[in-house]
């Protein structure tokens, strides 16, 4: 297995609201949500799909730590089919887009979902575009045929998510006395951190940080160091009912919960991918990492049921607006599709 940090490593230990209400983080973590009314639009390649919307609130105590994600998704912003697709490059016939309207992806990211399908429900970072085509990363080859439907959809980035200068939040010089957000960035994790008046990474003191994508299925660990509590609204719209997330072998994935519903552990689906490694005890099997407010547990399936490390069968809570740990061993990549417990 890769040598990587291990979970537990995390440091553990008033309100703002951003993103067209946008994020107000909240004494345990909770979110609530009300939905309204759904919106429609009709259907040409230029129509946007419109889905149930809502408000979530999510909140971290005082001096302490979250593992999070953000329940809601953003809108799309462009829906339509795939007219060629070749190599890493999306075709459109007349889409009518100005170069690099949904990118480059380190300072204007969007990404592409993916409607229909066998790839449903797949989300792949855009590159640059022109004014008919989308350059896609390797690896999205192969997964995308012509005729299926998708969107562009904007991601949340540090700054547009908290806000340049990230109201609420304890900011300081200091990255030691400021709030942390921790995200985890290949085999390690990445701390940020707010000035006052910019984002900033610890250990890069001149480099601002504010266009760092939080991609619709990342988790990202919030250190709360101050004394009161963070509290975060989110608007948006009610996830997508296909959803679709890459869980490499031999990889550590912070996985954000798909749903914007509390689910239990075997709600999320992971032990019904054909791949997924069980086994009879934690050292054999795939893991999860559920962070319990103080420290991180681990979890793993053995056939037939979830179980605690120590061995006791265990189905822990996944609360709306928070995030787990899969942590998988060697053997082959999974696409987890979990279905979700409603539709739109």
């Amino acid at each position: 297995m890769k040598t990587q940090e291990h979970p537990a490593k995390f440091p553990a230990t008033s309100t703002l609201c951003h993103r067209f209400g946008k994020l107000a983080l909240g004494p345990c973590l909770f979110a609530s949500m009300s939905a309204v009314s759904p919106l429609h639009a009709e259907g040409d390649s230029q129509s946007v799909r419109t889905a149930p919307v809502g408000l979530a609130t999510l909140r971290v105590p005082a001096r302490s730590a979250r593992a999070l994600s953000v329940p809601l998704a953003n809108p799309a912003v462009y829906s339509g089919a795939l007219s060629a697709w070749e190599g890493t490059t999306l075709g459109v016939e007349n889409a009518g887009w100005t170069q690099d309207q949904w990118g480059p992806f380190e300072t204007n990211p969007h990404v592409v979902r993916v409607v229909t399908g066998g790839s449903a429900g797949q989300t792949f970072p855009i590159l640059s575009n022109t004014v008919d085509t989308i350059v896609l990363p390797e690896g999205a080859g192969g997964r995308l045929v012509a005729g299926q439907r998708f969107e562009v959809v904007p991601v949340d980035t540090l700054a547009g998510l908290f806000g340049s200068n990230a109201e609420g939040f304890q900011t300081d010089a200091d990255p030691a006395k400021a709030d942390n957000i921790l995200i985890h960035e290949g085999d390690a994790w990445a701390t940020y951190y707010n000035d006052g008046t910019q984002w900033l990474r610890e250990g890069d003191t001149t480099t601002i940080q504010n266009a760092v994508p939080l991609l619709p299925d990342q988790g990202i660990f919030l250190v709360r160091k101050a004394g009161t509590p963070l509290v975060i609204s989110v608007a948006g719209e009610v996830t997508p009912a296909t959803s679709a997330s890459d869980l490499p072998a031999d990889t550590i994935t912070f996985l954000a919960n798909p749903f914007p519903i509390n689910t239990r552990l075997a709600d999320l689906q992971l032990q019904e991918e054909p791949l997924w490694k069980a086994g009879p005890d934690a050292a054999s099997a795939d893991r999860v990492h559920v962070y319990a407010g103080k420290k991180w547990t681990i979890y793993f399936f053995d056939g037939k049921r979830w179980r605690h490390e120590g061995g006791a069968a265990r189905n822990p809570l996944v609360t709306k607006g928070s995030a787990i740990v899969v942590e998988r061993i060697a053997g082959s990549d999974i696409v987890h599709t979990p279905e979700a417990p409603y539709s739109l």
